[in-house]
């Protein structure tokens, strides 16, 4: 609870003492795991991020929120196959899950293969949530991708 209330007040640092103590209490917690990652990507610690990610995946290899941020923190930290995989293994659990195809998109976009990207992107655009800015940004690089534009 008191992870929880220094996570709504943006109190990080003290979110991630908090959640410190809970691990050194039980190290296999998976709650104090993925809280632990998510502030630590939030933070923009994304190599740290693994670590915790890894030890979770490694007790639930199904854990789609837990791979889901480790695709994140692997993309964020330029490590692109890593990423890749990850968002592969959600796209098996979840095959409508949208994120999926934008993390997809964004790493078939940096590797500059403009094919995958359109179809990565496209493929988020046939399962997103159209009432987003998310959703309305991916629909103009769609829309960019096939005008030729770089």
């Amino acid at each position: 609870m008191l992870t929880q209330l220094y996570l709504s007040t943006s109190r990080y640092t003290n979110a991630l003492a908090s959640i410190e103590e809970q691990l050194r209490l039980d190290a296999r917690n998976p709650r104090a795991l993925l809280n632990q990652a998510a502030i630590l990507i939030h933070l923009k610690e994304f190599k740290q991020a693994l670590t915790p990610l890894d030890t979770l995946l490694r007790q639930q290899p199904d854990n789609q929120a837990a791979l889901m941020n480790r695709a994140i923190a692997h993309l964020q930290a330029g490590e692109l196959d890593a990423a890749e995989r990850d968002y592969e293994a959600l796209r098996k659990l979840a095959p409508e899950y949208h994120a999926v195809y934008f993390g997809l998109g964004e790493i078939a976009s940096r590797r500059k293969d403009t094919a995958a990207a359109l179809r990565h992107y496209e493929d988020y655009l046939k399962y997103g949530d159209r009432a987003t800015e998310e959703y309305r940004a991916v629909a103009e690089k769609v829309k960019l991708l096939k005008g030729g534009a770089p």
